[in-house]
């Protein structure tokens, strides 16, 4: 034989119990711990591996995109829409022309990027300025979703007048 160390397969029948089929030999362990094909193996599932978590990172990433944009887009659009009435009503109040106001918050719409709907837009007494102002978020993939569209684009109203 040889050394303790020695890993070599033996040919010895070995039996499980008595009366029963001879055990595997050592011979089919040693073709299973062939460290070659084990190594082989790895590099295979490591990049299979690799290629569907990227995958879901990037699913991920993407949905994740599209929903912050279309939240910043809706909370933002708000906060234009009140400034752009406030802009239209202190025109309209210095003017007394609605014309005037029209036109100071549509400059201010169109400054930031938004859209002022026209028959959105109405004035009042105590220099009261109510605009419509509408915005579609940018997004990678929820704009060309039929059911997900809606969602991407913002409208809000929003009204300026004396205090009083």
């Amino acid at each position: 034989m040889g050394r303790a160390d020695d890993v070599r397969p033996t040919h010895v029948r070995l039996r499980l119990k008595s009366g029963s089929r001879a055990a595997d030999t050592l011979t089919v362990a040693a073709r299973w711990l062939d460290r070659s094909r084990i190594e082989g193996d790895l590099g295979v599932i490591v990049v299979g591996t690799l290629a569907k978590v990227l995958l879901v990172l990037a699913v991920v990433g993407v949905v994740g995109y599209d929903a912050f944009s279309v939240t910043t887009t809706q909370l933002s659009l708000r906060d234009h829409a009140q400034q752009a009435a406030v802009v239209g009503h202190d025109a309209y109040r210095a003017s007394g022309n609605p014309q005037a106001a029209y036109a100071a918050a549509l400059a201010y719409a169109r400054q930031n990027g938004y859209t002022l709907v026209r028959s959105g837009f109405s004035t009042g007494p105590d220099h009261r300025v109510t605009i419509e102002l509408r915005r579609e978020a940018p997004t990678v993939i929820a704009g060309h979703l039929p059911r997900v569209k809606d969602y991407t684009i913002a409208v809000t109203t929003a009204t300026a007048s004396d205090p009083g």
